[in-house]
This record gives C-alpha cells, sequence and structure tokens, in this order.
C-alpha cells in the first residue's frame, strides 16, 4: 500500500480494552491515509490477520454526533431499508388498534432518529476527523469475539526524512488469537497460564505450547508485518 504525498505524520496509540495487563502499539501513519488504510496499519501492529468484519466509531467533528466508520455503506444502507420494510408491514398489515400504531411509530421515529451516521473508510480521511480536540475513536474488530480498541491520536508530527511510514515505534504483549472467544475467554486463557495443575491440554494445544502472552518484538513487526498485511487487507 502506497501512501499518498504527505508532510505530517499521525501517533496513535492502540489499546486493547478489556485486557489486562494492557496490550497497546504505538504507530505513525501518514496524515494522507483513511480509514481503511488506518485498519490495515492497526492489524500489521497488533498481530490480528484481516479475518473478521471491522468499523471504527468516532465523533462527527462538525455534528458532535458518533459516526461509525464501515467497509460497505451501502450493506448498512440495505439493512435500514429492510428495517423500515419490516416496520412497514408490521404496521400496516397486522391487527392494531390506532393507540399500538401510534406507539409503533413513535418507536420507529426515535430508533430512526438515533441512528448513527455511516460513513465508507475508504473515502473518510484521518486528518478530516481526528484532532487535537477530536483525539479518541473506537476500533472494532471481530463483530463474534468483539475486540474494541482505542485508538487515541497523541502527536501530529513532521515527516522525517529516510523513515518509512506506518511504522510500529513501541508496544507491549501478544496479540490474543484469532477466534480465541473475546476478550473475557482470553482473560481466563490468560489466569490458566498461572496455575500450571489447572491447565487445560486441549486448550493449550490450541494456542500452542510456546504461545507467550508477553511477547512483543518491534523488529519483528517492522521487519515485515507491515508489509505483508498492508497486502493481505486490500
Amino acid at each position: 500500500m502506497v501512501s499518498k504525498s504527505f508532510k505530517k505524520v499521525y501517533q496513535f496509540k492502540i489499546r486493547l480494552l478489556d485486557i489486562k495487563p494492557p496490550i497497546w502499539r504505538r504507530i505513525q501513519v501518514p496524515e494522507s491515509y483513511t480509514f481503511f488504510e488506518l485498519h490495515a496499519a492497526i492489524q500489521a501492529a497488533m498481530g490480528w490477520n484481516c479475518y473478521h468484519l471491522h468499523e471504527f466509531q468516532i465523533v462527527h467533528p462538525k455534528t458532535g454526533k458518533e459516526a461509525r466508520i464501515v467497509t460497505d455503506p451501502d450493506e448498512e444502507a440495505f439493512d435500514s431499508f429492510s428495517f423500515e420494510q419490516g416496520f412497514k408491514r408490521i404496521t400496516e398489515k397486522q391487527d392494531l388498534t390506532e393507540e399500538q400504531k401510534n406507539i409503533f411509530l413513535h418507536m420507529h421515529k426515535m430508533i430512526m432518529e438515533n441512528r448513527e451516521p455511516v460513513f465508507d473508510e475508504r473515502k473518510e480521511k484521518i486528518s478530516d476527523w481526528f484532532s487535537t480536540d477530536n483525539n479518541v475513536a473506537i476500533y472494532i474488530y471481530d463483530f463474534g469475539d468483539w475486540f474494541e480498541h482505542e485508538v487515541k491520536l497523541e502527536k501530529i508530527l513532521p515527516r522525517e526524512n529516510n523513515t518509512h511510514y506506518p511504522n510500529c515505534i513501541a508496544g507491549k504483549r501478544a496479540c490474543p488469537p484469532e477466534d480465541c472467544g473475546g476478550p473475557g475467554a482470553y482473560m481466563e486463557f490468560i489466569q490458566m497460564l498461572k496455575d500450571p495443575q489447572s491447565r487445560d491440554i486441549e486448550l493449550m494445544h490450541w494456542y500452542g505450547e510456546d504461545f507467550d502472552p508477553e511477547y512483543f518484538d518491534l523488529k519483528t513487526v517492522n521487519s515485515d508485518r507491515f508489509k505483508r498485511y498492508l497486502r493481505s487487507c486490500v
């Protein structure tokens, strides 16, 4: 993935929520990045494999309301249309009193008014959303396991010559394996590792006998992971 021309670099700290001790990465990416490119950089730095769906949630800088930045806004629009049609069938075809219909219509209005606006991650640039005043987003990966990441803008820096972007400049601890069951299941596994007598042989085999939750190697991340995963996420 080749970035467009840029002069500034956005430094983010990515922290997995609901897991202790914390798993985090600090990355630097071009200001010209879209949210899709930021997604790919997060995947690469964390150690995920782009197997699952994802989305960003962030406050819209102009409206002050929470917005969702997703892979396929058209699919979201279809879901909204399906919801509308379902509601229409209920109110038109069901044997409802006027009072019941009014209750349903009021519920429908409230739901539609509170639905977050949806944006295309391939079109939205991070520089249009993140600022020193609007510096936090939530990145959700895997809607089954539901891993939430806090994406916090720490600094906006000048681009350095002879530095490859994106890059990971710091981090702690290994990323949970894909499909491990989510933060709760992963925390249970970490606790099990502390008590050799309670270890589940089958679970240990699934994770890998050599899995070390404290392992993180910055050189390994920057040597090949960015290039490999950025390609796989396209």
